[in-house]
């Protein structure tokens, strides 16, 4: 099983370190070639010393690689670095020359004796890894070096510097200037410049940050990567507020709190206030800065004190000496004298040029109520959303509501800052202010709108029960009273019953009357949304071939809409998945489904981006380009941890089973199902279409037939044309005729009332498997004619496939070859192992010797995922892993996840067993899968 990637593979260069790399890239290449190299990798802690050794042994995958990671509690027992890089290799040492041999021995503790020779045990690792050598090119890596005991560095330094012509190299990470390594090649490893400062920064942020206030970061953390990566740990979107909230909300240790403390205590109070006005402005202008001060009557002595402390320096910008230096300022301060300081920022603010940062201080400068602060600080809150910064709108709608006098005023910005935080994913945020808004609000519409918001945050927590009763209240408290939400509402609790549910259980009668009796009240000409809603509870109560015509006016209006419309809310989502689909009209699918994840990059809706790119890669799926589907997925997945809002299995499962992965197929439908057991999971009808998929990929049609026939029957949108292929595959295989009839003539009744090229090819495939005769292959011809009109690539290389194994049994090898090759060459080039094999063996009984039919194996590891891997079977926490490698530690907890998938195992006590060249067999011990 192939799980690290090799030395050929592309390992993705660090941000910022390309000229880094590069050396290390060179010192690879000459070690293989039989040159040895040494270098020294010098710069401060958390430059990135330790993700450039894991880079280059990711790059050095094929060479063997020594590790050496230097310990204080260590520091002081001689040779205990070298017994960890080489203590393996005890036997080997026997063969060595005697004085050697003996050396070694004393040193790794085997046999007792006095301080051995130091130019014995130099010459004794010199010779053991030259014939290690000989065998494969060996890679020393020395992380920490200033922390390893004198005795290894001087014997592991001795080494370096003779082995230049035999395949060792070494490479050295230092903070220091350190004598036994003088001599060899250097390398500084600097501060990372501001442009990749920021793109490293922009990477771990959950939320868009003010451009102003992200410049001031990447200048106080003086491009130190982990100082980048720290900082922001553990502070939401809405914590964050777009900057605004900088530094109050920073994360701050209470050892560094209290140590900056002591240094504040000795200022004089003057030079306290002055550096609180310093704080409390994150953009770091001293002009804005000086008039404030002056204001304040400080003037530059308040400074000199300041500035000799080595907290701040005043120059071209105001710049603490480390973002939490800033953050400790600000907090030692009461509430009335950070009001004194934010009145002073307010007053000299210009608001014609900056209004939200004026606003922003203006407020936090208040004691109590004001109304006209609180209007200019919705204001900036609809500035902020027009321009991406929902997390920023959701802090100017929350601090309006605490200044507003009046309670509907208050209870309304409450309600538009908790769907902000909804937007920009802080749903526990949310919550909150919804909680408060409820506890104040009396009248029946604020009432709705809590209840309707609240609703869309159990749908998106799969809580579907709740959140089909929340919005179901909703829509009716709305009523008459507001007949535009009202609808809109009840559209979100029937789109919440369709996909949410178990196909028994909804939509419930009460559901389907309450939509009725919205539908009564409708305006003529019906809205978009009204028409909408019409055409669903048609096509429930109907069918399909009376809602027809509703849902194709529905797509194309949905299609025609302005990418600023209302359709930013989660059900738009399974509009934009179910109705094209439903209608088989690839066009209107792939535009809306990729125009909304381009309109939530846009807005900043970071708490809805994880949905809208799991159903687009649903389209992508359809398009056979499982590259971008899982692209989309691991985006996805990866936004859900950052936000936290919720992960989405179903297009995962679907692309591991159009793969052929049987093991992570099957393990994401079981994990599926019991989510849904549970009452946490959603549309179980997923894991049964994979299952299908998979089956009919691996030629188990008897299993594919039954897991097909339960997604069929339940008649449930968006899955029909899918599944609609699977059935009829196993059914035709499976001699099961009378699924196949119904399929076939479900297949008829839709193309009849909306043709298209895709619905048109399902159909006279449907013709082609229903007919005995060689009629049947005008059928399979004009099946393929009209799909290879479309962009779904998988359904082109299925009708080969049928077509072929059609001509095959009839024996007309020939004629079967040239569509199964076809089918074959498809497969392969989309990744769909399952059919590509199933083609190949078509191809085999034909008499075709030159296809060769691939082993099912375990997905590989990418390069990411086995450097995690091998980390954590090193016993480093998920924060370490992160700071090493320049990650979050929910980003490793994510790639974790995956890897105990592909590897088979559930904890990370097993990873040691589960990696090659770190254990053999399984590991068996119990325990809950956890990657945390």
């Amino acid at each position: 099983m192939a799980i690290r990637p090799k030395a050929a593979e592309t390992v993705d260069v660090l941000v910022g370190r390309t000229d880094e790399c590069r050396v290390l890239d060179e010192l690879v290449d000459a070690v293989r070639d039989g040159r040895g190299r040494a270098t020294v990798l010098r710069g401060e802690p958390g430059i990135g010393k330790s993700a450039l050794l894991h880079y280059l042994g990711e790059r050095a995958d094929d060479l063997q690689l020594l590790r050496a990671t230097g310990t204080e509690a260590e520091a002081e027992l001689p040779f205990a670095g070298l017994h960890q890089m080489l203590g393996s290799m005890v036997a080997l040492i026997d063969d060595l020359p005697v004085p050697q041999r003996n050396a070694l021995r004393v040193a790794f503790g085997v046999e007792p004796g006095g301080p051995p020779d130091r130019y014995a045990v130099g010459l004794g690792v010199l010779n053991l890894l030259n014939r290690l050598a000989v065998e494969r090119p060996v890679l020393c890596l020395v992380d920490d070096e200033q922390w390893l005991d004198r005795s290894t560095v001087l014997a592991l330094s001795f080494v370096a510097r003779r082995s230049t012509t035999a395949a060792v190299g070494f490479v050295f990470a230092s903070r220091r200037d350190a004598l036994e390594l003088q001599g060899l090649p250097t390398l500084t490893v600097p501060a990372l410049s501001d442009r990749h400062a920021r793109v490293l920064l922009d990477s771990v942020l959950a939320g868009p940050l003010d451009p102003s206030v992200r410049d001031q970061i990447v200048s106080e953390t003086r491009g130190n990567p982990l100082a980048l990566l720290e900082l922001p740990r553990g502070v939401g979107p809405a914590a964050l507020a777009g900057g605004f909230r900088f530094p109050g909300v920073m994360p701050l240790p209470q050892g560094i709190e209290l140590g900056y403390q002591r240094s504040l205590e000795a200022l004089p109070e003057t030079s306290r206030q002055f550096l609180l006005l310093a704080a409390t402005d994150p953009v770091g202008d001293p002009t804005t800065l000086w008039s404030a001060a002056s204001r304040l009557g400080l003037g530059p002595e308040a400074a000199t004190p300041a500035v000799a402390s080595g907290l701040v320096t005043v120059g071209a910008r105001v710049e603490f000496s480390h973002p939490l230096a800033r953050t400790a300022v600000y907090r030692s301060a009461d509430l009335v004298e950070r009001r004194v300081v934010h009145e002073a920022l307010a007053a000299v603010t210009d608001p014609g040029s900056d209004p939200d940062r004026r606003a922003w201080h203006r407020a936090h400068a208040v004691a109590g109520p004001d109304d006209e602060a609180a209007d200019d600080l919705e204001r900036s809150a609809d500035r902020a959303r027009s321009r991406g910064g929902l997390a920023a709108a959701a802090a100017f709608l929350e601090q309006a509501a605490t200044l507003t006098t009046d309670t509907g005023d208050r209870i309304r910005r409450l309600i538009a800052a908790a769907e902000a935080m909804r937007d920009s994913g802080s749903l526990d945020s949310a919550l909150v202010l919804l909680e408060t808004a409820g506890l104040r609000s009396l009248a029946d519409e604020h009432a709705a709108r809590i209840m309707r918001i609240r609703g869309l945050i159990m749908l998106e927590q799969h809580r579907h029960v709740e959140a089909v009763e929340l919005l179901l209240g909703a829509a009716t408290r709305f009523g008459e009273r507001n007949p535009v939400e009202a609808t809109e509402t009840m559209l979100e609790v029937l789109l919440a019953a369709i996909w949410d549910a178990q196909p028994a259980d909804l939509p419930s009668d009460r559901v389907l009357e309450a939509v009725a009796a919205t539908l009564r009240r409708s305006s003529d000409p019906p809205t978009l949304t009204e028409l909408l809603l019409h055409g669903l509870h048609v096509r429930i109560n109907e069918g399909f071939v009376a809602a027809a015509p509703l849902l194709r006016r529905g797509v194309d209006a949905l299609v025609a809409a302005a990418p600023s419309d209302r359709w930013s809310g989660f059900g738009a989502f399974r509009l934009m998945l179910m109705l094209p689909e439903e209608l088989c009209d690839e066009e209107a699918w792939g535009a809306l489904v990729l125009r909304q994840v381009a309109a939530c990059r846009r807005d900043g809706a970071l708490g809805v981006l994880p949905s809208a790119l799991s159903f687009a890669s649903f389209y992508r799926i359809y398009e056979g380009d499982f590259f971008a589907a899982e692209s989309m997925i691991d985006e996805a997945n990866a936004r859900a941890v950052m936000t936290p809002g919720r992960s989405n299995r179903h297009s995962e499962v679907i692309v591991s089973a159009w793969r052929g992965d049987e093991f992570v197929t099957r393990k994401l439908t079981g994990e599926m199902r019991r989510l849904i057991a549970a009452g946490r999971g959603a549309h179980g009808l997923c894991a049964d279409y994979a299952d299908a998929v998979l089956a009919n990929g691996l030629g188990q049609f008897d299993v594919a037939l039954d897991a097909a026939k339960r997604v069929f029957v339940a008649d449930q949108l968006p899955l029909g044309s899918a599944v609609a292929t699977e059935l009829m595959d196993a059914a035709s295989r499976a001699g099961a005729l009378e699924e196949l009839r119904a399929v076939g003539n479900w297949l008829a009744e839709r193309v009849a009332v909306l043709p298209s090229s895709w619905l048109t090819g399902l159909h006279e495939r449907s013709l082609a498997l229903l007919t005995d005769d060689d009629a049947a292959e005008s059928h399979y011809v004009a099946s393929i004619e009209a799909l290879s009109r479309t962009r779904g690539r998988l359904e082109v290389a299925r009708a080969q496939l049928l077509f072929g194994e059609w001509l095959r049994r009839r024996g007309r090898r020939g004629d079967a070859r040239r569509h199964l090759r076809e089918a074959h060459r498809g497969f392969e080039a989309l990744g769909a192992q399952g059919f590509a094999r199933r083609a190949a063996r078509e191809l085999q009984a034909t008499g075709d010797a030159t296809v060769r039919i691939t082993e099912r194996r375990p997905a590989a590891l990418t390069a990411q995922e086995a450097q995690i891997a091998a980390l954590a079977g090193d016993g480093l926490t998920n924060p370490e892993i992160g700071a090493r490698l320049f990650i979050s530690r929910r980003t490793v907890q994510y790639h974790l996840r995956k890897v105990f998938m592909k590897l088979g195992i559930t904890s990370r006590a097993q990873l040691p067993q589960a990696l090659p060249g770190r254990g053999a067999g399984d590991a068996s011990e119990p325990g809950a899968a956890s990657a945390s």
